[in-house]
């Protein structure tokens, strides 16, 4: 008998440990779905591997649904491109120019997508800051450059689902500087109006089929070809106007992924949807004149001209870009408060 009570002793003190472990994970993750280690070997295959995923593949494991929902008409719906141990860039555009105080009479939304990491330490501080900010989308793929494509892929698919009362969706990336004042007031309308996709248009670009690149096309995709079959949009700033989304998502369906983002979103996936609305063509706009990759260059022409200045977007892979600088070089003479 005594033994009896030992054992029932034992098994209710395992059981009131397992029931704290699920209460303090639960409270730590809330909404997070973390993949279990089987499937994320999945998913970091394609760094080295031939072949990708598919479509359907793609799974939120943070999701913030009601972001758009909130308001009747969204004027822009910006998606970034970030990578999970970027917390300090998501701060500084929170506070800069994805900031939508500062755009009067207009609606902005924001959404930083990333993946997933093998790193509890991380996870639990992205948690905790999409708990204080609202905005992260996490997509249940290892969170690196090669896997841009899904993270491309996975921002068309929210918009889809979560914001197509938006009018214009800008997908950019966490480096990159936009000036939404100059946007809003040149481009906006000509965006919605003419059915453009604008961007900085590439007409024909080498294939790099090195492996120590990070835009490595490995041998079985567009075999045999040197150079990309049809143009495309360089993918750090694109706009286009939201009616196009669920023709890009549709078209995403029945296409295999591209290891290279942008020659997939805005090269492959137009191809296949030559028209849209009742048969109204929409057209690539090439902006390249005044999206640049020089930060002096941008900070000077704002400095002589101020408003005046025409450049839209400034982008560099080369160092990460003094935010804050360039916000002031476009805000000093508008006199703004927030």
């Amino acid at each position: 008998m005594r033994t009896m009570r030992i054992a029932r002793k034992r098994a209710v003190a395992v059981f009131f440990i397992i029931s704290v472990l699920i209460f303090t994970y639960t409270m730590t993750y809330g909404n997070t779905l973390i993949v279990d280690r089987k499937d994320t070997r999945n998913f970091i295959q394609f760094n080295n591997a031939e072949k990708m995923l598919e479509p359907r593949d793609i799974k939120y494991s943070i999701n913030n649904k009601n972001i758009c929902k909130q308001h009747h008409v969204v004027s822009c719906i910006v998606l970034v491109n970030s990578e999970v141990a970027h917390f300090n860039r998501r701060l500084e555009l929170r506070d800069t120019w994805l900031n939508s105080t500062f755009y009067k009479g207009k609606v902005v939304k924001v959404v930083y997508l990333v993946g997933t990491v093998n790193d509890e330490t991380l996870t639990k501080k992205l948690v905790k800051e999409n708990r204080q900010h609202g905005d992260v989308i996490q997509g249940n793929f290892i969170d690196t450059f090669r896997n841009s494509t899904y993270k491309g892929f996975m921002g068309i698919k929210w918009v889809n689902e979560y914001c197509l009362n938006a009018d214009v969706v800008i997908k950019t990336d966490d480096n990159a500087f936009i000036n939404l004042f100059l946007f809003f007031e040149q481009y906006y309308s000509h965006i919605i109006d003419d059915a453009y996709i604008m961007g900085a248009y590439m007409q024909s670009s080498k294939i790099i089929r090195s492996k120590s690149s990070r835009w490595y096309v490995p041998d079985s995709y567009l075999k045999g070809k040197q150079m990309y079959p049809s143009p495309y949009l360089s993918g750090y700033a694109v706009f286009l106007p939201t009616t196009l989304i669920p023709s890009f998502y549709r078209a995403a369906l029945s296409s295999d992924f591209f290891p290279v983002e942008d020659y997939y979103l805005f090269g492959v996936l137009p191809a296949k949807i030559k028209s849209y609305k009742n048969g109204v063509k929409f057209q690539f706009l090439d902006n390249k004149k005044y999206m640049i990759g020089n930060e002096e260059q941008w900070v000077n022409c704002y400095a002589s001209s101020g408003q005046k200045c025409k450049f839209l977007t400034l982008f560099t892979s080369s160092h990460r870009l003094d935010i804050e600088r360039l916000w002031y070089s476009v805000i000093k003479d508008r006199n703004l408060r927030n």
